[in-house]
């Protein structure tokens, strides 16, 4: 299988940092319940591409993406994200999955997590066991998630978001000569975002326009529309505390910034952007309007 027609899929994979005996056997028997229900979502996602299931399509300019959220689940999955594309040449899973929990005892707030790259074979239903380790932090909010992926002159690019639930956060775009990296982080593509917030959204695909010389649309979710009040590092040093194993003080963050699981998101917006680029880095400028046209 070549690189470039490999099947593919990125995700977060969780380490404990204690690493006593019982944390390894209960580690690993989780881990195999994971990969069941990952090749069920293999076949969920098929599925979804001949328009069955109860999760968003979206077809624009020949690519096809499909995108399902998974609810969190108390101390079981703070957030997941999965995208199949297919764009004629290539079939991608994108798997994101942050597994921890909100702090409610000492076991709960100490993890170590990184994405995993991982090649799928053919049917989508399993991986080969060749993967790679990208971007590894400690916690949440820098903790990576909802990749979106594009390729350019050669260059495939990962565009993800922290992990502060429906809050907004700063974006990141790493860039790399190949599916498996290594990869480059090139910062923060909203350079001119004072808020620090991806201009209230999160990025949730990339496509280029056929047809024009070099246009990138970067599509993206502006999911608390009715709050783009709050401030990323005040509810960013929140979650830091969440998951500090050592901080022992009282926790607050339902009461300053909401919970997510009462967020109404029938309200979300959305943001399109066109990227700018200065050689190889990709940029995103705020306009509050503009047109296909007016790009060669």
């Amino acid at each position: 299988m070549s690189e470039q027609s490999a099947a593919f899929c990125f995700g977060i994979v969780l380490r404990r940092l204690r690493d006593s005996e019982k944390e390894k056997g209960e580690a690993e028997e989780y881990m195999a319940e994971r990969n069941e229900k990952k090749k069920m979502t293999a076949v969920l996602l098929v599925l979804l591409l001949t328009g069955l299931g109860l999760y968003g399509l979206v077809v624009f300019l020949g690519r096809l993406q499909v995108t399902a959220m998974e609810s969190p689940k108390k101390n079981e999955i703070y957030g997941a994200y999965y995208v199949l594309i297919e764009d004629g040449h290539d079939s991608t899973l994108w798997d994101s999955i942050y597994e921890g929990a909100r702090k409610e005892g000492e076991e709960n707030c100490n993890a170590y997590v990184e994405y995993l790259g991982k090649n799928l074979t053919a049917d989508y239903t399993d991986v080969t066991g060749y993967y790679s380790t990208h971007f590894p932090h400690i916690s949440p909010p820098y903790v990576r998630e909802a990749t979106a992926h594009f390729m350019r002159r050669g260059k495939h690019y990962l565009v993800t978001s922290g992990t502060t639930g429906y809050l907004p956060n700063p974006s990141e775009v790493a860039m790399a000569d190949t599916w498996h990296g290594p990869y480059a982080v090139l910062g923060n593509p909203h350079p001119g975002d004072e808020s620090r917030t991806s201009f209230h959204s999160q990025i949730s695909s990339v496509f280029q326009v056929e047809g024009k010389k070099d246009l990138y649309i970067a599509v993206a979710d502006r999911w608390v529309p009715d709050h783009m009040e709050l401030r990323y590092e005040e509810y960013a040093a929140e979650f830091e505390r969440i998951f500090d194993p050592d901080y022992d003080g009282e926790i607050k963050f339902d009461e300053k910034f909401g919970m997510d699981g009462e967020r109404d998101t029938s309200i979300a917006d959305y943001v399109w952007l066109p990227f700018r680029f200065e050689g190889d880095r990709p940029y995103l400028d705020w306009t509050d309007e503009w047109r296909i046209e007016d790009f060669d």
